[in-house]
């Protein structure tokens, strides 16, 4: 199981956070794409403001906006503690929210994508831990 830290998002709440307008972004991805690209787009956003904030997403349709916790598999022989563990949340907690503050993302009132189930609204989100299988 992989483990991401971060916010899962719908694309069409993921364009809304980054301040992006949908009907542009559709024209741009239509003149500079075939099929449909909307990952790499964001991507390419997200990288144009150096940031470090990483795109992933699930065969479901859900994004998740942050980072693969690295270093937590049983199978890279390296096990980590939890004070560890703790640590490096808080790091990313602290990167997470200077990376949303550099791409301008707008979290006052979020909506969570939850998979296979409705979805959740969500004043100023602090980041989740997400596991999935890939």
């Amino acid at each position: 199981m992989t483990l991401y830290f971060g916010l899962p998002l719908t694309y069409m709440e993921t364009i809304r956070i980054l301040g992006l307008n949908y009907d542009s972004i559709i024209k741009e991805i239509k003149k500079s794409y075939t099929g449909n690209y909307f990952e790499p787009y964001i991507v390419e956003y997200i990288n144009r403001y150096l940031s470090n904030i990483q795109l992933h997403s699930t065969d479901k349709g859900q994004y998740i906006l942050g980072y693969e916790i690295q270093d937590v598999s049983v199978f890279n022989k390296k096990f980590m503690n939890v004070d560890e563990f703790m640590i490096k949340i808080i790091n990313l907690r602290t990167e997470f929210a200077k990376e949303m503050s550099k791409l301008n993302a707008d979290l006052r009132q979020v909506t969570l994508e939850h998979l296979e189930d409705e979805q959740e609204v969500v004043n100023n989100p602090i980041p989740y831990i997400i596991g999935w299988d890939k």
